[in-house]
């Protein structure tokens, strides 16, 4: 044997474990399963949150003309797909750019974490599938923060101003109103938002937003409420009293904003529905508002898992075809 064979033979970086070999491997064959059993869990506590409300379910439904439920179910859609502007420009301004396709898979199919307690596992997803795109953890988790506070910030401060013009009847003062209006507007200014989220990432990155930015995503959120407050007045019954519009979408947005501080309720699961009943039964009377209610919480499970199944499709095929070139 020469003394290159030699060396080559004993070279140490050539000695592998087969023990971590096998450990790595083992872990490789369990990540595959995670995001099957993430699917599951938030399948079943989508499915367990509606367990018992099947008979007023098809009653609602059959009471309602296919036209008006399908037409909400499409501003659910619209409103939902329109908040990932937010995300994406808020992603982009930590200076991390990635394909529409991937963004739109990250995003919602994340946010199906929504419907497990504890309501935060959508932001623990979305940081797992955006580090696949290079974005580092602490990113993606501010990132998600942020996002979670636009919709709290924009519900508050359209509810506000609901309640200010007297569309909605509720004993809160004006200047109380007022001032939640201020207070959420102040709060999502770039000066506090950049400070924010780059304190959030640790100094991994700085987050550069500007007063375009600014204007575009509160436009974006006060479209989106207005859809989805339009399609919970579609949802009331045409053969009872009419739900005025602005008082759907300021009932709305406030129910939507106590569902987001009530964390431990997967996706705001009855305060949200509780508050959106009470603050439109005077206008409506309690049983077609809960009816109403019921229907908008299907559409939107409905409209969740399916937004999410095709953009995760789109973003499959895509980073199929990559790896075949």
């Amino acid at each position: 044997m020469t003394s290159g064979q030699e060396s080559s033979h004993h070279r140490p970086g050539r000695v592998t474990d087969p023990s971590r070999s096998a450990d790595r491997s083992l872990r490789t064959r369990a990540a595959r399963f995670v995001p099957i059993v993430f699917v599951v869990a938030t399948a079943f506590f989508a499915w367990w949150q509606l367990r018992d409300q099947w008979s007023d379910i098809v009653t609602a439904m059959t009471g309602l003309p296919p036209g008006r439920w399908l037409a909400a179910g499409v501003l659910i859609g619209l409103g939902t797909l329109t908040t990932a502007i937010a995300w994406f420009v808020t992603l982009t301004r930590f200076g991390h750019r990635i394909a529409w396709r991937d963004a739109l898979a990250i995003l919602f199919v994340g946010q199906l974490g929504r419907y497990l307690p504890g309501s935060l596992w959508s932001v623990g997803a979305q940081a797992k599938m955006a580090r696949r795109c290079g974005v580092p953890v602490r990113v993606s988790v501010a990132t998600g923060l942020i996002f979670i506070g636009w919709h709290l910030a924009t519900a508050v401060a359209v509810g506000s101003t609901a309640v200010l013009v007297d569309v909605i009847d509720v004993s809160l003062p004006t200047w109380l109103a007022a001032v939640a209006l201020s207070i959420s507007v102040a709060s999502t200014s770039p000066p506090v938002i950049n400070r924010v989220g780059t304190r959030l990432v640790g100094g991994q990155a700085a987050l550069a937003g500007r007063w375009a930015d600014w204007a575009g995503i509160w436009l974006v959120f006060v479209l989106t409420w207005s859809m989805f407050g339009c399609a919970l007045a579609l949802l009331n019954s045409p053969d009872g009293a009419t739900l005025p519009v602005g008082t759907s979408i300021g009932a709305f947005t406030l129910a939507y904003a106590i569902g987001l501080v009530v964390v431990i309720a997967p996706a705001g699961l009855g305060a949200r529905e509780v508050a959106v009943v009470s603050l439109v039964s005077p206008a409506i009377g309690t049983s077609q508002a809960a009816a109403a209610v019921l229907l908008s919480r299907v559409l939107f499970v409905v409209t969740d898992f399916l937004i999410a199944s095709i953009t995760w499709g789109l973003h499959r095929r895509t980073t199929g075809h990559v790896r075949e070139t």
